[in-house]
């Protein structure tokens, strides 16, 4: 293999961020060469497989520690391939929360295995998208700061969702333009029951220390539990106005004491818990902006005046760049 190029292998390279994802790598060339970084892409498009020694085969088969595999994917088989790319000497990096998310014994052995294998593992965009959420948490927690509390917004669908109604519009009309507009899963019933949020929340408290799983976090979803069994996205939107009227009702209820509804992940001591919180107006977790998310840790160094990172946290175009600022970082680390 040529001296300074690392192989980079694709999964989900025609899924919304994958796609994006490659469009910045063909578009941002001459900006990667003039880091340092020089890519070939290899997508793995719709209907290839991932499994067995097939799947390792192609993804090592440029050279070891020269080959990054890039998990745009949402899938659990993908992520569990993790370990076995370390092994081969393959980095990771990856959007996808299913690894991270796992029993918190397989967490600790895939994080023990990339280090013991010398690959990098780079998941930055698994909350937050681009934000630079899970390096900041991380480098808090390396310096010896603790984590007292966090207070997050952490779905971009959400934070649309709650914006719009908070100016006005139906609960059912917000989730069609978060739907429409790329910020919500395609099926959006996945945002709305809440296990998303809880899952980045998972991510979140155990980079903090915590050693939680996801049975650990309640939460609350947004809608019935017979809505939220429509396996199919169409007839769950049709039926969203079911809603509306209860939503209505909370935020009346919400202004009265001169609040506003968000849709808050909560970290305190090595408790967790996920649900919708009137939030005071003067909080930094109120009038967040369509799509954005927001997060405020209490540590240590930041006792009195938490630390807030806050921008957009939805959107394709937004995660892929993301992933992208991953990909430099993996690749420089291997060059």
């Amino acid at each position: 293999m040529t001296p300074g190029v690392v192989h980079v292998v694709i999964a989900g390279a025609t899924g919304r961020v994958g796609s994006a994802l490659v469009h910045q790598l063909q578009t941002q060339g001459e900006l990667l060469t003039r880091q340092g970084v020089h890519v070939r892409l290899d997508p793995f498009r719709r209907g290839d497989r991932f499994s067995g020694d097939a799947f390792l085969r192609r993804v090592q088969g440029h050279g070891r520690r020269r080959s990054l595999f890039v998990d745009c994917t949402a899938s659990d088989d993908v992520a569990s391939r993790y370990a076995a790319l370390f092994e081969a000497g393959v980095g990771v990096v990856t959007p996808n929360k299913r690894a991270n998310a796992a029993p918190f014994g397989a967490y600790r052995h895939l994080l023990d295995t990339a280090r013991r294998c010398g690959v990098p593992y780079r998941y930055e965009t698994t909350v937050g998208a681009a934000l630079p959420v899970i390096d900041t948490l991380r480098s808090l927690v390396e310096r010896g700061d603790r984590v007292h509390r966090i207070e997050a917004l952490l779905s971009g669908t959400l934070s649309y969702v709650f914006a719009r109604v908070s100016a006005g519009a139906l609960f059912s009309t917000a989730v069609r333009e978060a739907h429409a507009l790329g910020y919500s899963e395609p099926h959006p019933r996945d945002d709305l029951a809440g296990a998303d949020v809880a899952r980045k929340m998972l991510l979140l408290a155990r980079e903090a220390g915590r050693e939680l799983d996801a049975g650990d976090i309640p939460l609350e979803a947004l809608v019935s539990d017979c809505l939220l069994c429509d396996d199919d996205p169409a007839s769950f939107l049709a039926r969203l106005p079911e809603a509306d009227e209860q939503w209505a009702a909370r935020l009346r209820a919400a202004r009265t004491s001169g609040a506003s509804l968000a849709y808050v992940a909560t970290l305190e001591g090595g408790a967790a818990h996920v649900g919708v919180r009137e939030v005071a107006d003067d909080s930094a977790l109120a009038n967040a902006q369509p799509g954005e998310n927001v997060i405020v840790l209490w540590t240590d160094h930041y006792a009195t005046l938490p630390l807030v990172v806050r921008g957009p946290g939805a959107g394709p175009v937004v995660t892929a760049a993301g992933v992208l600022t991953d990909i430099i970082g993996a690749v420089r680390s291997m060059t």
